[in-house]
C-alpha cells in the first residue's frame, strides 16, 4: 500500500505527455481483464452494461479515469529507467524465470517458451524503478496554523521515512531534533529545499530516517506509552 501510494504520487506530480494512443491501449487491457473476469462469473460484457442500466460504450467510457491513471504511472516510470540509466543483468533475468518456475511449477525452459525474455527485463526495470521513488520519499507535515497530526507524523517516522515539518508540529513531540531524528523548517520555500536535499542525499535521508524510527521505538511503543500505568480489574 505504502509502495503503491509513493507511485501514485510521483505520477500526479509528474509532467508527461500521455499519447492518446496509449491511454486507449490500457483501455482495452483493462475492458479486456474486466470481460475475463465477467466470463467467470457466467456473464458478458454486454449482459453486464445492461445490468447496470447501460451499454459497453458507457461502461468504457467509466474506465477511462482508471486507464489514464495507468497509463501516467507507466509512462513515468519508464522515464524514470531512461533518466536513472536502470539497466538489468542477464544474471537478474535468469533470477527472474527461476523464481517464475517456481512461483507456477513448471520448467525454467517452459517459462521461456512462454514469457519473452524482453519482457522480463522490462518488468525487473520498472520495479528498480518504483524502488528508485520509494527510497526517495519523504513525509512533509507543513502545518503552520493549526496541530492534530503528530500521531501521523510518529507513524511515518515508524515506517522508517524522513520527516519535515514545521516548528507548530514539532513542539507536540518534544524528542524532535532539527537535523538529528528530523528537519523543521516553517517558510515554504525552505521546506521545499529541504526535501530536494534529503531527495538528493541517500545518505544524509538515511542518517534522519533511522534516527526517527529509533526515537518511535524508543518512546512511542505500547509498552513505553504504557510504562508508569498500573493494570488491574
Amino acid at each position: 500500500a505504502f509502495e503503491q501510494a509513493c507511485v501514485d504520487k510521483a505520477s500526479e506530480n509528474a509532467t508527461v505527455e500521455l499519447p492518446n494512443g496509449l491511454i486507449e491501449a490500457e483501455l482495452d487491457n483493462q475492458m479486456e481483464r474486466f470481460a475475463y473476469q465477467l466470463q467467470m462469473s457466467g456473464y458478458s460484457m454486454e449482459q453486464y452494461a445492461q445490468m447496470m442500466g447501460g451499454d459497453v460504450s458507457t461502461m468504457r467510457n467509466a474506465f477511462r479515469p482508471a486507464a489514464e491513471k495507468q497509463a501516467k504511472i507507466s509512462v513515468t516510470l519508464e522515464k524514470i529507467v531512461e533518466v536513472e540509466g536502470l539497466t538489468v543483468t542477464d544474471e537478474e533475468i535468469e533470477a527472474e524465470f527461476e523464481t517464475l518456475a517456481k512461483q507456477y511449477e513448471l520448467e525454467v525452459s517452459k517459462i521461456k517458451e512462454m514469457v519473452p525474455a524482453e519482457e522480463v527485463a522490462s518488468s525487473l526495470k520498472t520495479r528498480k524503478a518504483v524502488k528508485v521513488i520509494v527510497d526517495s520519499a519523504v513525509a512533509v507535515a507543513p502545518v503552520r496554523v493549526a496541530a492534530g497530526i503528530q500521531n501521523k507524523v510518529l507513524v511515518a517516522m515508524g515506517c522508517g521515512l524522513p520527516v519535515v515539518l514545521t516548528s507548530l508540529i514539532s513542539h507536540a513531540i518534544p524528542e524532535l531534533e532539527d537535523e538529528t531524528n528530523c528537519i523543521i523548517r516553517d517558510e515554504a520555500a525552505t521546506i521545499a529545499d529541504s526535501c530536494i536535499r534529503l531527495m538528493k542525499h541517500p545518505q544524509e535521508r538515511n542518517v534522519i530516517a533511522k534516527a526517527g524510527y529509533e526515537l518511535v521505538c524508543q518512546n512511542y511503543t505500547w509498552k513505553e506509552k504504557m510504562r508508569g500505568y498500573i493494570l488491574g480489574r
